[in-house]
């Protein structure tokens, strides 16, 4: 009950570190932004350009007929026996 009252009490009032943690969360925001993407040496800008380009780069990736999966049909694999099942 003291818990929700203290953070009650805190939502009125404010913190006197609220500004100092805003303005870290707003220049975090900005430091992982992406404003420009190399592509085929160019520079690609804008939120929509960025997104298609990401896009197309994986759409194409992942339809990829050439793509080989792993198998495990030349693999061996050791046997753990239980002591138990020994007997």
């Amino acid at each position: 009950m003291q818990q929700h009252k203290s953070k009650s009490n805190w939502l009125k009032e404010g913190d006197g570190n609220s500004k100092f943690f805003l303005s870290f969360v707003s220049s975090r925001r900005w430091l992982d932004s992406t404003l420009s993407l190399p592509v085929n040496e160019c520079q690609v800008e804008g939120v929509t350009y960025i997104r298609n380009t990401i896009f197309n780069h994986f759409t194409a990736h992942f339809l990829d007929s050439n793509f080989v999966r792993p198998t495990v049909e030349n693999l061996t694999f050791q046997n753990y026996v239980k002591e138990s099942d020994m007997l």
